[in-house]
């Protein structure tokens, strides 16, 4: 009977630890990780925008995962430093923002990545010896594959609010 006290004890302390831990990372580590998330997001669609670099559509994509990546930190980060750092959570008290919260969250995350795949396919295609693959290399292509892949994934991750509630001054996945 000692041995399943002693491992409850443990446990209860680990648990304990891990939550000190996430109070200190939003309160301490956040803060830097918005800082300097916006610094570079905002460096970056500085340099992307100049003429140099729109006239090529690899940048096209890198400057579109830059501006989501400005949403990431401005709105994702900032709500997470808040709720774990400060124990000022919106997402407890408005349904909406529960709701809300948890999609952009989503669809951000994801375009940013997806944005720098893109980037990544549009340099093989350039490299390529295939005529027709290296046309997939081009600015004009590139302006509508981004808004095209934008729009597609805001409507197919339109289930995720759906299944978000508030239950008991928590938000829960139903």
């Amino acid at each position: 009977m000692s041995n399943i006290t002693e491992t409850t004890a443990s446990a209860d302390q680990i648990i304990v630890t891990l939550n000190l831990i996430q109070v200190n990372m939003g309160r301490y580590l956040y803060p830097i990780i918005f800082s300097l998330g916006n610094i570079g997001s905002i460096l970056n669609i500085l340099i992307l925008t100049q003429r140099v670099y729109l006239q090529n559509s690899c940048s096209c994509y890198i400057l579109a995962s830059s501006i989501i990546n400005l949403f990431i930190v401005n709105i994702v980060i900032f709500f997470h430093m808040l709720a774990f750092g400060f124990s000022i959570d919106p997402t407890t008290t408005s349904f909406f923002f529960c709701r809300f919260r948890q999609y952009i969250s989503h669809v951000t995350t994801l375009l940013s990545k997806i944005y720098i795949v893109l980037a990544c396919i549009d340099r093989w295609a350039m490299t390529s010896t295939n005529v027709r693959r290296r046309a997939f290399s081009r600015v004009k292509i590139a302006k509508i594959i981004i808004p095209s892949v934008g729009i597609s994934w805001f409507i197919i991750s339109l289930h995720i609010p759906l299944n978000h509630f508030i239950v008991n001054g928590e938000y829960r996945i139903v």
